[in-house]
């Protein structure tokens, strides 16, 4: 009888969820559907069974299998200029989205509305961030947690971290030195160690010497990214995913708890002091960090005493915001440095202005990371640097936006028509965005002339346009983008009248093709490599689903010494 107890039990419990999950799915198909009956923009070829799941296989199929799929939402976005907002619908695996690529449509989500970032992130981001951060915080944790790290991302302390920076970028010359006139080299490889020891400098002053010798923080770290390609499918069904990016997950939580803990004894040992604006602060951004934590613990208090203990829940979610730091600083800021070579190698007249910006501002002798450790105040004569810089992240913008719709907020389409986003996704696709012909004069034209002109130029840009958003806009933009500029501009500056770096595409791929040959088709698992396509959009370079946006196949190229530095 007890045995029939429970079969029924469970039988009854199945058939609840099945019609749970019906009429859950039945809802967002009728509110999808119903959206679409009321002249919503909606992408070609949706189904009440598959959404647009289907619609999106068969863009999928068109790139190559590494592809990010936001490229996909690019192609769709230009089918939809008329509306410049689009929904598409991803179920039964996510909830529909929102997908938004105009300026002005851009401005409502983040500015006007300042839509709050979906929960479903701190899932999707665990592996690599660890729980909450303020990635994915809303409201006054949001709040509280930005307020604690801001000083420590403020440009006047940002300055003063300018020497250590190039300090690893000096180390970065002398590889790409020993690089130079030698094989190919996957540029990536170099870069992700590169940014992945600077990020560590600034926010923990742990130092990694990370180019030389990938330090463990490192491989863990890029373990767990190698096993979180969101659309690629052979990496998502493997069973052991979860097990190796838990693993690796609970080695970085215990290196960054272990340097927070040393760096909390350390401001214990200066007696829990916060100096004053202009004193020679802490030079790690997590030391600034504690030095306001233990002030506001003092404050709790109601005394002067020294706090003696890192609280555990504050040290858990300090150990994901720094996580998120980590992620965010090295995997963007490689990408866009790597984005950056591959653009002035197909203008050498815009490399030829980078060097002779340089030359002015340091003189033609090879003292430039000296004259920058000692006045970091020459960054900012660097202008057609930092334009460079921002062409880059236009083009190969790093990431997207994703906010979860709310009742009351309205996103308005060219057309006037207003899109309600309740029970939707919102979606800023930053590339649709960066390429809108609409916002940008030649926007597929790598052009750093548009950052520097006057407000009479057509090339012009209005910089609260909502148009340019690497970083983000609003109050939720980048906390690091300061960081991000500054790093950039100094590797450039010390590696641009030096080295030459070139793509060679060719001969890797003919390389794969002799490899395939030589182990045979038969062993190969789907498509021949050369039937797989090998460009989307005609870039060869074009962003594949890893974090950051990495270009193909990590940038085979070949550095070369530029013969006035022979």
């Amino acid at each position: 009888m007890a045995f029939l107890v429970v079969v029924f039990a469970t039988l009854l419990a199945v058939i609840c969820s099945i019609v749970y999950i019906i009429r859950i799915g039945y809802r967002r198909r009728s509110h999808v559907n119903e959206l679409r009956k009321r002249g919503i923009a909606i992408a070609p070829g949706w189904s009440w069974w598959t959404g647009h799941l289907l619609v999106l296989k068969r863009h999928l199929d068109s790139m190559p299998p590494d592809a990010s799929v936001f490229l996909v939402l690019q192609k769709l976005a230009e089918e939809h200029s008329d509306t410049e907002t689009f929904i598409i619908d991803f179920w039964p695996a996510a909830t529909a989205s929102l997908i938004v690529c105009g300026s002005e449509s851009s401005l409502e989500v983040s500015n006007k509305y300042n839509l709050p970032k979906p929960q479903s992130q701190v899932e999707l981001f665990r592996p690599m961030i660890g729980g909450q951060s303020v990635l994915t915080m809303n409201d006054e944790d949001w709040k509280r947690w930005r307020a604690l790290f801001n000083p420590g991302f403020s440009a006047a302390h940002m300055a003063r971290l300018i020497p250590t920076v190039v300090e690893s970028v000096e180390v970065f010359c002398e590889i790409l030195r020993e690089k130079a006139g030698g094989s190919i080299v996957q540029l990536d490889s170099l870069t992700t160690r590169l940014t992945m020891e600077v990020i560590a400098k600034v926010t923990l002053d742990m130092n990694l010497d990370n180019q030389r010798s990938e330090h463990r923080l490192s491989y863990a770290f890029n373990t767990i990214l190698k096993w979180s390609a969101f659309w690629n499918t052979s990496i998502l069904l493997k069973p052991v995913k979860a097990v190796v990016q838990k693993y690796y997950g609970h080695v970085l939580e215990s290196i960054i708890l272990s340097e927070l803990d040393k760096r909390f004894q350390e401001m214990k040992m200066k007696d829990a002091t916060v100096e004053k604006p202009g004193a020679n602060r802490p030079i790690s951004i997590t030391a600034m960090a504690l030095g306001d934590y233990i002030t506001q613990e003092r404050q709790k208090r109601m005394d002067t005493s020294t706090v003696t203990k890192l609280d555990p829940s504050f040290a858990k979610i300090a150990s994901n915001q720094i996580r998120m730091f980590i992620m965010a600083g090295n995997d963007s800021t490689s990408a866009t440095l790597v984005y950056a070579y591959h653009l002035l190698s197909q203008y050498p007249d815009t490399l030829l202005k980078l060097r002779q910006e340089h030359n002015e501002v340091f003189g033609l002798r090879d003292d430039a990371a000296a004259m920058l450790k000692q006045n970091p105040t020459l960054l900012n004569q660097c202008r057609y640097t930092l334009a460079v810089i921002k062409e880059t992240l236009r083009i190969f913008p790093p990431a997207s936006t994703q906010r979860s719709g709310h009742f009351g907020a309205f996103i308005t389409d060219r057309q006037g028509n207003l899109c309600p986003t309740e029970n939707l996704m919102v979606t800023i696709v930053h590339r649709a965005v960066h390429m809108n012909p609409r916002a940008w004069v030649k926007p597929d034209k790598f052009i750093p002339e548009r950052w520097l002109v006057d407000p009479e130029d057509e090339l012009y840009v209005k910089a609260n346009s909502g148009a340019f958003r690497p970083f983000e806009q609003g109050p939720r933009n980048c906390i690091g983008q300061t960081l991000v500029y500054n790093e950039l501009r100094i590797i450039l500056v010390l590696t641009a009248r030096s080295f030459n770096i070139v793509p060679t595409y060719d001969e890797w791929d003919a390389m794969q093709l002799e490899q395939e040959s030589k182990l045979g088709n038969m062993m190969q698992w789907g498509r021949s490599k050369a039937a797989v396509p090998k460009t989307v959009m005609g870039e060869r370079a074009y962003p594949t689903s890893r974090a950051g946006g990495y270009p193909a196949d990590g940038y085979p190229c070949r550095i070369t010494l530029e013969k006035s530095d022979e």
